[in-house]
């Protein structure tokens, strides 16, 4: 792309980029978000291929991890702090017994026939039980036998 630059001493001046929003051998945000979303749901080699059929842009597959990696990070630590600041006070229990168990359970339709009922089983559906209980204060009394 050639684009029109303005020079005063010791200053340049980009009238394009200033007002498209990027800097040189940058992305502007329209397009990181479109190199976002194609890095979170495809890997980072196949993006540029994506970009250049959809948009008719070239970028390399590194500059596609450091834009979505970027962004990842900064989603993290935002959610981190709000982690912090919404996390309350909590009393909690200094011991707890938990107990689980899996099954599959059949999961099928009812078919009526002329004079009987056909039960088919279409698919086993996996259930899991999660039984959570507070541990027992144990009370140890020791009792002196009458004598």
């Amino acid at each position: 792309m050639i684009e029109q630059e303005y020079r005063q001493p010791g200053k340049r001046f980009r009238p394009f980029s200033e007002s498209a929003g990027i800097t040189c051998r940058g992305c502007s945000l329209p397009l990181q978000r479109v190199v976002t979303d194609f890095g979170a749901d495809h890997s980072f080699g196949r993006v540029p291929e994506k970009l250049k059929e959809h948009y008719g842009i070239t970028l390399s597959a590194s500059t596609v991890r450091a834009v979505t990696q970027t962004h990842a990070q900064h989603i993290y630590d935002r959610r981190k702090a709000e982690r912090i600041e919404e996390q309350p006070a909590v009393t909690g229990r200094d011991c707890v017994i938990a107990e689980t168990d899996g099954s599959m359970v059949p999961m099928g339709a009812i078919k009526s026939a002329v004079f009987s009922i056909i039960r088919c089983i279409i698919a086993y559906l996996s259930v899991r039980v999660v039984s959570l209980k507070e541990k027992p204060k144990v009370i140890i009394r020791v009792c002196r036998p009458f004598i």
